[in-house]
């Protein structure tokens, strides 16, 4: 900053109050400046907790995911390894680790699931071994009155608290300094597919829902990773304002094309702020994220006019992306 260097975009810090009462202000602030939010916001990096363990984890948008790797590779814990590394060696992951969907109950929900905006949460927390994996979880402490800086000095260390600083930095920066925004879709349709494969073995297993066909979706999502593999090759040749302007409008809102028509809702949710039709918390799961809900949720409930009206919600959007 003393050299002159400037980002080519506006970085927002904020810093949320009334979490713990139906996250309140990020859901007011978004609500109030949703129509400029959905013109202007790239995306948004929500920390929440972090510091409370030490197994690294993540949850977000599959189009941040590539962003999200790269930048842990660039960050080096005191024991010489990087984030990455430690990543994906506490979750085997192969070829590399992914992060989760995103359901509810930190400040990323008004972003993602009533404005549309890609979104990603960080944070470091104990692990709980399941099956050989180790899986994170908040710590003991989490909402006790032990729950303060004093217990991260004694039983945790600050090291995580300047790691977490760091990514959340660094993805910042580059979000905000790339000429050609680093969102990545080919991953989401990687997972589209994976999580649509999944729900049409379900579906199989059950004579009311086995007559369901996904092709319209299967096809829908084939052009939407056309696309996104269209658009990668656009970004190898760009050169002129006016095509990376056309390739970054492109790339910020596609995410915004995954909310539901306002003429339709999704299964079982409030018409107006649970958008986004692929990821949303579970109407029975309190904060845990369910994928593709409208059409999961009303399966599950053997709802087959409810289950073919979200698939149209869902092949639609698709198309729209």
């Amino acid at each position: 900053l003393k050299d002159g260097w400037r980002p080519r975009r506006t970085i927002v810090i904020c810093s949320w109050d009334g979490e713990e009462h139906g996250l309140q202000g990020s859901v007011e602030w978004v609500e109030q400046f949703v129509d400029n939010l959905q013109e202007e916001v790239v995306a948004y990096i929500n920390v929440d907790g972090s510091g409370r363990g030490q197994y690294f984890d993540a949850d977000g948008t599959p189009n941040l995911a590539n962003l999200l790797r790269s930048v842990l590779k660039e960050v080096t814990t005191e024991r010489g390894t990087t984030v990455y590394d430690d990543w994906k060696d506490r979750v085997s992951a192969d070829p590399h680790p992914r992060p989760g969907p995103l359901g509810s109950g930190s400040d990323y929900s008004a972003f993602l699931q009533f404005a549309g905006i890609s979104a990603m949460d960080i944070k470091f927390r104990n692990g709980v071994e399941v099956d050989g994996v180790v899986q994170t979880k908040p710590s003991g402490v989490y909402h006790s009155i032990y729950d303060s800086i004093d217990w991260i000095d004694r039983f945790s260390g600050r090291d995580n608290l300047k790691l977490t600083a760091q990514i959340l930095g660094l993805m910042a920066l580059r979000l905000a300094s790339a000429e050609i925004l680093p969102l990545d879709y080919r991953e989401y349709a990687d997972r589209l597919e994976e999580e649509i494969n999944t729900l049409s073995v379900i579906f199989s297993g059950n004579p009311s829902l086995a007559q369901l066909s996904f092709d319209d979706i299967r096809t829908a999502i084939h052009e939407f990773r056309e696309a996104a593999e269209d658009i990668a090759a656009e970004i190898e040749t760009a050169s002129s304002e006016a095509d990376i302007s056309s390739i970054n409008d492109r790339l910020m809102l596609a995410e915004r094309e995954f909310l539901k028509p306002v003429d339709q809702i999704l299964y079982k949710r409030d018409e107006d702020w649970y958008k986004h039709v692929v990821y949303a918390p579970g109407y029975t799961t309190g904060y845990e994220a369910v994928t593709l809900p409208g059409i999961t949720e009303a399966g599950r409930d053997f709802d087959i006019p409810a289950t073919l009206e979200q698939m149209v919600i869902v092949r639609d959007c698709i198309i729209g992306a």
